[in-house]
């Protein structure tokens, strides 16, 4: 549930977008499915699939109607590890006993292959299984016996590599089926980003499948893009909001791909915290404070990341001297003030850290934006007061105009800020993250990895840190502990995110 989100559009908007996800949490939305005959000469189908998903695609279907058995099991294995290390499902193809020899996430039939209920008993109930069906008729009959997941029709316009006796699908009838299933439709045959949007806006499908708008792409990350921008924006998705998830994917990927050095000079409270989640987001922790090395370590560093939470003179010396050499050598520094209106030697610190190294991004929670914004003390020790919605719009935006710096500020609704643009995070995240401590630091050294590779940009690096704690937090199912083992789980989901749960999840606004 989205909660405390300013305008009516923004509900309207996140609600539709929300409605194409089915039961089990699964994403049709862009549904690959393989098929060597398109392949282009000296083109690898692994690397075409990874670049797929790079781009968009949120379900593969792994079709192989000609291979042996031994090497079509061989194959899927090596794709699963590739699908399910993005986060995509795998679906086999007609091939119920490759789907259990390799344990895929599910299987889709034809009329000539297993009948559904049989593949069910076989899979059992937490496996997918999508169905071709021709008409609404096919449709209707198929969901009153509950062992499908999905509907892929059968071709809605014509292709080289089919025969039809009755012509393809069509529009018209593809718009029937949608009407009368409350099981999820996939839309597939013919479909390019030519027809995509005439799809889309005609009948709504839960998704579109292509094979040869991808597979045969010379660039089949950039045609999955196209393909998804047109998928997303038809099913009311906010564009401002999905091209700012693409930049914060991209930016991912540069951390996993780059391993930046990070060069934390941070608290005693949360320091192999802050190393582990470093580590966790695919960029590599160095924790250095001591002054004979700071400046050389920093040096050599792709960002700085300061994290004053117990501080004293000797650390705060480490500091400026961090700070000097970063300003020498460009790199750019992130601050948290943690605690800064908790006594008068954080707020005199703290302060004379930002007014003379100017840091690239502040990062805080309420009660310390507030402090900085010149607010009687918003801060319980290092925690922060509560504040209204729209008083928090506008003091990111002082804060941050006033100061020169980008403003990262965590709340019941995680917001930053460039001193014109306020954009709010609108994912649910978890009610577990207050409860443990140190889960503000862990969103700075976070941040700090997504500044480390795109320095140019700190705004979305700042929202890349903010969105990627609260997707975490939302994978884990809090129900069944406590706040202890939410912090071993929360580490592990950092590590796992993945394009394809940015996408899913990610939701922003920008703020009048």
């Amino acid at each position: 549930t989205l909660v405390d989100v300013s305008g009516p559009n923004v509900v309207l908007h996140f609600f539709i977008w929300e409605t194409r996800m089915c039961s089990n949490g699964i994403d049709y939305s862009l549904y690959l499915v393989t098929d060597r005959k398109v392949l282009n000469s000296g083109n690898d189908l692994y690397t075409i699939i990874e670049e797929a998903i790079k781009g968009g695609v949120t379900i593969v279907q792994l079709r192989e109607k000609e291979m042996e058995t031994k090497d079509f099991v061989l194959e899927a294995q090596k794709i699963k590890k590739l699908t399910q290390r993005h986060g995509v499902p795998l679906i086999i193809n007609d091939r119920v006993d490759v789907a259990l020899a390799i344990d895929a996430d599910g299987v889709h039939l034809g009329d000539d292959d297993m009948p559904p209920a049989i593949a069910r008993k076989l899979l059992g109930p937490n496996k997918i299984i999508g169905l071709t069906i021709r008409d609404e008729m096919s449709a209707i009959a198929a969901q009153k016996a509950h062992f499908v997941d999905y509907f892929g029709t059968e071709a809605i316009f014509a292709t080289p590599t089919k025969s039809y006796e009755d012509g393809p699908m069509g529009l018209s009838t593809l718009k029937r089926v949608v009407e009368v299933s409350h099981t999820p439709v996939v839309a597939i045959g013919g479909i390019n980003v030519s027809n995509a949007e005439e799809v889309m806006t005609t009948a709504n499908p839960s998704g579109l499948a292509v094979v040869s708008a991808i597979i045969a792409s010379p660039d089949p990350r950039s045609a999955a893009s196209q393909l998804r921008d047109i998928i997303e924006i038809s099913h009311g998705r906010d564009l401002f909001s999905w091209n700012l998830t693409k930049k914060i994917i991209e930016a991912m990927e540069l951390i996993r791909k780059n391993r930046p050095l990070v060069h934390h000079i941070t608290n005693l409270v949360t320091m192999s915290d802050v190393a582990d989640v470093t580590l966790a987001i695919g960029a590599s922790p160095i924790m250095a404070h001591a002054i004979e090395e700071v400046a050389e370590i920093t040096s050599k560093s792709g960002v700085l990341a300061l994290n004053p939470g117990t501080i004293s003179a000797d650390w705060m010396n480490s500091m400026r001297a961090s700070c000097q050499i970063a300003k020498l050598n460009g790199v750019p520094i992130i601050l948290d003030p943690v605690g800064i209106g908790a006594s008068q030697y954080r707020n005199e610190s703290f302060r004379s850290l930002i007014a003379e190294f100017h840091p690239t991004i502040i990062k805080g929670n309420g009660g310390e934006i507030a402090t900085l914004d010149g607010q009687a003390n918003q801060m319980k020790g290092v925690d922060s007061a509560s504040t209204s919605s729209q008083s928090d719009i506008d003091m990111i935006r002082r804060v941050s105009s006033s100061h020169g710096v980008i403003v990262s500020m965590t709340g019941s609704i995680d917001r930053a800020s460039d001193g014109h643009q306020v954009i709010s995070v609108n994912i649910e995240g978890s009610p577990r993250l207050p409860a443990i401590t140190g889960s503000g630091c862990l969103i700075t050294a976070i941040t700090a990895a997504f500044l480390a590779v795109i320095p140019h940009d700190p705004l979305t690096a700042a929202l890349g840190g903010l969105a990627v704690m609260r997707i975490a937090a939302q994978m884990i199912d809090v129900e069944s502990f406590g706040p202890a083992t939410f912090r071993i789980k929360l580490l592990d989901a950092i590590s796992n995110i993945s394009p394809s749960h940015l996408s899913r999840y990610a939701n922003f606004t920008c703020e009048k």
